[in-house]
């Protein structure tokens, strides 16, 4: 934490005469979960806090430029061509027009075709990073053209099209997101009128997005069991358009069924 963070929290917590802190205040804002109303001035509060140097410009040169071996550091095994076709498969099905859109603001040429640098571009901005073994085992099972390696949009589209639906293989084991938000399903649950509340008060307009600093504020907040690099990663994933925002909707989408389930 900054000094100036600091001082904001001596500001919240202190007494008076400003030179002490209730450690009883302190221990009763780390254990107890406050009700809806206390909940949403509490995110308000900390969320100006949460200092998030943010610029979309700077993590888009990171993304495309990061070659070593540290974006691989999630992977713990060698993914089967069936599993690779799995999560293509899942990709197009939920993001597809995110798909379409990346792609052809990654492949600016005529054609409008990937070789297999620029593919694998394309998917680490969608969420999915390969070791290079796999890289190479995905864009050889494709219709690439030849002698220039490359496969156009509507191509690579039609050759998944004709492909049998994979079965669900190890979504969760293979994907550190889902991991997180299978770690988080209790407690999401169990303060899921709250969770939904503050985000429609942090959202008045309605547009299915809040600053990345609100779900800090939030998850911090309801005293989740849930690292920083784990808030880092799930922030991340659900920033679609890398400019600070979550996407709240795809993130409470992952639990609905489960609900619904439980209803019924």
């Amino acid at each position: 934490m900054t000094d100036e963070q600091l001082v904001a929290i001596k500001d919240i917590l202190g007494e008076q005469d400003g030179s002490y802190v209730s450690y009883i205040k302190l221990v009763c804002l780390l254990q107890d979960r406050p009700i809806t109303s206390e909940l949403k001035g509490e995110v308000e509060k900390l969320s100006p806090l949460i200092n998030i140097h943010f610029r979309p410009d700077r993590q888009r040169y990171i993304e495309s430029c990061r070659v070593d071996v540290s974006k691989y550091g999630y992977a713990k095994r060698q993914q089967s061509l069936q599993e690779l076709r799995f999560r293509i498969n899942e990709l197009l099905q939920n993001k597809f027009h995110l798909f379409c859109k990346v792609f052809i603001d990654v492949c600016r040429n005529d054609e409008c075709t990937a070789d297999k640098e620029k593919l694998d571009t394309i998917l680490q901005r969608l969420n999915i990073v390969l070791l290079p073994p796999e890289l190479e085992k995905l864009w050889y099972s494709l219709p690439i053209s030849y002698p220039v390696e490359a496969i156009s949009l509507s191509k690579f589209l039609h050759h998944f099209s004709k492909l049998k639906p994979p079965k669900d293989i190890g979504k969760a084991e293979d994907n550190p997101v889902v991991q997180i938000l299978t770690k988080l399903r209790g407690q999401v649950v169990h303060h899921w009128k709250d969770v939904k509340s503050v985000l429609k008060a942090r959202d008045p307009q309605g547009t299915g997005q809040v600053p990345v600093r609100d779900i800090y504020a939030l998850l911090v907040t309801l005293n989740f069991q849930i690292l920083p690099s784990e808030i880092n990663m799930l922030c991340k994933a659900f920033d679609l358009h890398m400019d600070g925002q979550f996407h709240y909707l795809s993130f409470l989408k992952f639990y609905t069924r489960k609900l619904e389930r439980k209803q019924i």
